[in-house]
């Protein structure tokens, strides 16, 4: 079910279709010292407009 058609300026856009994505994410971090850790996340697409499979490797630091 769509909530709201694809549209522009009240009419509808023909052969367009809402994307219907949805992931399953499962993620860890680690503290290496009180200044730099990391984060890893896996995402799996679980609807057919998702990817398959997504790796994200985040390091954020801090002085």
């Amino acid at each position: 079910m769509t909530i709201w058609p694809p549209s522009q300026n009240g009419t509808q856009i023909p052969l367009t279709r809402i994307l219907q994505m949805g992931s399953v994410l499962f993620g860890t971090s680690y503290s290496v010292n009180p200044h730099f850790f990391y984060l890893v996340t896996v995402a799996a697409g679980v609807t057919p407009d998702a990817p398959n499979v997504q790796v994200m490797l985040r390091i954020p630091l801090f002085y």
